[in-house]
C-alpha cells in the first residue's frame, strides 16, 4: 500500500515511516497547480485579445 501512503503524506504515521513523502507530495502538487494556473492565464489572455 505504498501508493496510499504517498497520497496522504500528512498523516503522522506516514511522516514517521517515509519522511520524504511530504516534500515529494508538495513538489508534485505545486508543479500541477502551476501548470493549471499557466493554462488558465494563457486562456484568459487569448479571450481578451
Amino acid at each position: 500500500m505504498i501508493i496510499k501512503e504517498w497520497l496522504f503524506p500528512w498523516e503522522s504515521n506516514i511522516m514517521i515511516e517515509h519522511p520524504l513523502a511530504m516534500p515529494v507530495f508538495m513538489v508534485i502538487a505545486s508543479f500541477l497547480l502551476s501548470i493549471i494556473t499557466w493554462m488558465r492565464q494563457r486562456g484568459s489572455r487569448n479571450r481578451n485579445d
